[in-house]
């Protein structure tokens, strides 16, 4: 034992005079690491949650992670039951009901050394849920929870940065959340590595390399994320550490609608894109199932492909494809992890638990109801009223259009479903006379709140007509989905309209079209005013199109639903933009007589 000790004091001299360690590590080593404090925990049904103090900072030494060790009553502890890396939240799951289990956590580091386990800690999972008054039995939601670690390689970066795109990732976290409608949590280890990372190309074997080295180990989480600014590739489907699902980014523009604007949006975009293909390719895939749709969206369709796949792009894809899949339960080891919460109203929505990024009590909803505020339109519909952000639930009416939220298709925007078809042919000179019928009153998002926008439209058996009305001189872009039932990526009939604000020139999906006409005027009001006309003979536009159809240009006959995004922006100033829709969303509305 002496000699074992003393050649535990050289390694620890020696690796602080190599300075490998720190002073504090050094007697650490030497000695033995001291225990996690704070360990607790309670459990539920078929799990048993615990969380307990951080170890290190402030010069002392950090562990890599945690281990936890379970054993049940009158058992001995074996290999760890989990090693939840470098956080201070964990849920056991899969436990037998109405049986009593004992944990004990030791804290481990990058050297291998642990430390001493804490005492043991029991639990006993409930036989039955517990009885609330005028509900009886509590209900009880299992929620799919994906441990994921977020490696942030953050060599070069000033001060504060990295701690930007931990709170980019965590707004990434909260969009998957709400748009898989409270059916996927992701529970967040987050590294800070002061270096750049190994990117090493197209895959992930060097970031790999690098993981084992600080100690994480195969199938130690569900999914890895990896970021810096030395990663030139922005991309998930890989699999390391085993079964692990990799992901990894830096770079990858794309818009954000609102939200603090210190967020830093663009690592928002890439965790967002990155980490779902690895949720397609890897578990979904491995889970069997392949009905999610890939990421690069029009690949969704094909003759050997049944795919309705009605998103647009960016983040508004991924969102309508995480609402549509129904598998996050399904999925199998070792990515078939759950946390279980209550949710008294039954609703899909937990009631109050700090696991998840979005509860009811943060929602500001009463759990005790579907329908917080009584307006046909349930909590959960609410929580998921854009791609963006919910809406005001203690509101009815939340865009002020004389509907309720549950009776109106567009409850942020006083947005209209149909198209009347036009009385008079407008003369398009850019003054927007009565005969214009709105289309719609205000906006979904815009920087400067507000503004008076105001948008018309008309059509006919050759033509589509739009005006603008706003107070800034701002470009219009205008998509259009000529097939709006069938989705934006299909039918080769979508299009995309750009008006300049200071040209009558109109370019369609970047080319110029005869036919199309656009002008602008001052109106006596100060406000600036644009007329388009639109032909349905725009030829092929973008999106699948089966072999041998022909795409002539858009349908316009009654009943035919259309698909629309409208935008007004300053070329000059990328922030100085009006979302009259959601953000690359697709409103429907519908030709009438």
């Amino acid at each position: 034992m002496k000699i074992v000790a003393i050649s535990a004091v050289l390694l620890a001299l020696m690796a602080l005079f190599h300075g490998t360690v720190s002073a504090q590590e050094a007697v650490e080593v030497a000695g033995e690491r001291a225990p996690v404090k704070g360990f607790t925990g309670r459990a539920m049904l078929t799990t048993a949650q615990f969380k307990w103090d951080a170890v290190g900072g402030e010069g002392k030494p950090e562990p890599v992670g945690y281990r936890i060790y379970r054993r049940e009553e009158n058992g001995e502890y074996g290999e760890p039951a989990a090693i939840p890396g470098p956080i201070t939240r964990w849920t056991d799951y899969g436990l037998d009901k109405g049986k009593r289990y004992f944990y004990r956590i030791t804290a481990y580091y990058a050297d291998g050394t642990e430390s001493k386990p804490t005492s043991d800690l029991a639990t006993e999972t409930w036989v039955k849920p517990p009885f609330m008054p005028f509900i009886g039995e509590m209900p009880i939601r299992r929620i799919p929870t994906l441990d994921v670690l977020c490696a942030i390689y953050h060599g070069g970066m000033e001060k504060g940065s990295a701690e930007r795109v931990k709170t980019a990732f965590e707004a990434a976290r909260e969009f998957i959340w709400r748009n898989s409608r409270c059916r996927l949590n992701l529970r967040m280890a987050y590294v800070f590595i002061d270096e750049d990372a190994q990117a090493g190309g197209e895959d992930m074997a060097e970031i790999e390399k690098d993981l084992r080295k600080r100690g994480y180990v195969d199938d130690q989480f569900d999914a890895v994320f990896a970021a810096g600014p030395a990663i030139k590739t922005t991309k998930g489907g890989y699999v390391i550490l085993g079964s692990t699902a990799g992901a990894m980014g830096w770079n990858g523009p794309t818009e954000y609608a609102g939200g603090d604007p210190t967020l830093d949006r663009e690592r928002v975009w890439v965790f967002t894109k990155a980490f779902y293909e690895s949720l397609d390719k890897v578990i979904a895939e491995k889970s069997g199932h392949s009905e999610l749709p890939d990421a690069d969206f029009e690949r969704n369709y094909g003759p050997d492909k049944d795919v309705q796949f009605d998103g647009g792009r960016g983040f508004d894809g991924i969102a309508h494809a995480l609402r549509a899949f129904d598998g996050y339960g399904d999925f199998k080891a070792p990515w078939d992890g759950y946390i279980e919460v209550g949710d008294m109203d039954d609703d899909g929505i937990p009631d109050n638990d700090e696991r998840v990024p979005l509860d009811e009590r943060r929602f500001l909803s009463d759990p005790r109801y579907k329908d917080t505020d009584n307006d046909y339109l349930d909590d959960i519909d609410e929580m998921v009223a854009s791609a963006w952000w919910g809406s005001r639930n203690i509101v009815r009416d939340n865009d002020g259009d004389g509907l309720l939220d549950g009776k109106d298709p567009f409850p942020l925007v006083d947005f209209k479903p149909a198209i009347q078809k036009v009385l008079f042919v407008p003369t398009i000179d850019g003054r927007i006379e009565d005969t214009w019928r709105e289309l719609s009153v205000g906006y979904f998002w815009s920087k400067e709140e507000n503004q008076n926008v105001r948008s018309y439209a008309g059509w006919d058996e050759k033509y589509l007509y739009f005006a603008f009305k706003s107070e800034k001189k701002l470009n219009v872009h205008l998509e259009i989905d000529g097939s709006g039932e069938n989705g934006r990526w299909e039918g080769g009939d979508t299009y995309e309209l750009v008006v300049a604000r200071d040209s009558p020139a109109v370019t369609c999906n970047g080319k110029a079209v005869d036919g199309l006409e656009a002008a602008h005027w001052i109106g006596d009001d100060g406000a600036y005013q644009t007329e388009l006309k639109i032909p349905a003979a725009l030829g092929r536009g973008f999106g699948y199109v089966p072999e041998g159809k022909e795409v002539a240009g858009l349908v316009l006959e009654p009943g035919r639903v259309t698909g629309l995004s409208l935008t007004l922006r300053n070329p000059e100033d990328p922030d100085d933009v009006v979302y009259i829709t959601d953000l690359h969303g697709q409103y429907k509305v519908t030709l009438e007589k």
